[in-house]
C-alpha cells in the first residue's frame, strides 16, 4: 500500500504543475496531462480606453484598476485553485505543498481558503516552474525535512 499521497503544486501566474509524494516514501511523481498554462487572451489590449470630453477636442484616458494582464493571472490562479481542490479530494490527500511567487501565492491561498478544504498546507514562496522533478523532489525534502531516499537515475 502506498500511502496517503501528498499533493505537490508549483505554480505561478501563467503556469501550475502537479506532482504527488507518496507518504510511505519514494520519488515525486509529475502529472504532465493536469499541467496547467495560461492560454494568451483573445481581443484583451493593454491600452487603456478613452473618453472624450464634453467641452472641447481633448480626450482622457480611463485608468483601470487593474490590467488586463494581471486580471488575466488572477482568473488563471483561481482556476488553478480549482483544480488543485478537485485534485486533493481524487487522490484522497491531506497534505499539500504549495510552491509559487509571493503575489501569486496569495491569491492561491485565499482561492483554497474559499474552497472551505482542511489539510495540512506547506508553502514555499519562490517561483520553481522551471525547475526539473528531480531538483524539485529536493527541495520539497528540504522543505518538509525530510532526508533524500538516494540517487535519480
Amino acid at each position: 500500500m502506498a500511502g496517503i499521497p501528498t499533493l505537490v503544486v508549483i505554480a505561478d501566474g501563467g503556469t501550475a504543475r502537479f506532482f504527488t509524494w507518496p507518504e510511505s516514501g519514494g520519488y515525486l511523481a509529475e502529472h504532465k496531462h493536469l499541467r496547467m498554462d495560461v492560454s494568451p487572451a483573445e481581443g484583451e489590449r493593454d491600452r487603456t480606453p478613452r473618453v472624450q470630453d464634453s467641452t472641447g477636442h481633448h480626450r482622457h484616458r480611463i485608468e483601470r484598476r487593474q490590467s488586463a494582464h494581471q486580471a488575466h493571472e488572477e482568473k488563471f490562479l483561481v482556476e488553478a485553485a480549482d483544480r488543485i481542490a478537485a485534485l486533493m479530494a481524487e487522490f484522497s490527500a491531506t497534505s499539500l505543498v504549495l510552491c509559487a511567487p509571493p503575489k501569486a501565492l496569495g491569491s492561491l491561498r485565499v482561492a483554497l481558503s474559499k474552497a472551505g478544504k482542511d489539510f495540512k498546507l506547506t508553502t514555499l514562496a519562490k517561483d520553481l516552474t522551471k525547475e526539473t522533478p528531480e531538483q524539485l523532489d529536493h527541495r520539497v525534502r528540504r522543505l518538509r525535512a525530510l532526508k533524500p531516499a538516494g540517487n535519480w537515475s
